[in-house]
């Protein structure tokens, strides 16, 4: 299986985010952007695929990537990763297109 290695991490201020895309789409982004060791993504994928949903470490909880299409993975300085959906993201970093 060949994996895109293209990344759309996009930073801003203080912190760096990345947009869930529909049907998985951006899965190895989203890995890597968590922080998962490389040597694991692989076997990652598989387990994901196969019905058991990859899980992020957000604050304060562990987070299973399911059913968050369009919404936004934050990541602060500190490591910190937040889920946010497209609307309170919008609002809350005030970010647009072009930012």
């Amino acid at each position: 299986m060949e994996v895109e290695t293209t990344l759309t991490i996009q930073a801003h201020r203080d912190l760096k985010y990345l947009r869930i895309e529909p049907k998985d789409a951006n899965l190895y982004e989203i890995m890597v952007f968590c922080g998962t060791p490389l040597p694991e993504i692989r076997q990652e994928m598989v387990y994901h695929n196969e019905g058991d949903p990859f899980i992020m470490d957000t604050s304060p909880e562990r987070l299973p990537l399911m059913g968050l299409d369009g919404s936004y993975i934050v990541k602060f300085k500190d490591g910190t990763l937040i889920v946010l959906n497209d609307y309170m993201f919008s609002n809350l970093f005030e970010i647009s297109p072009s930012d």
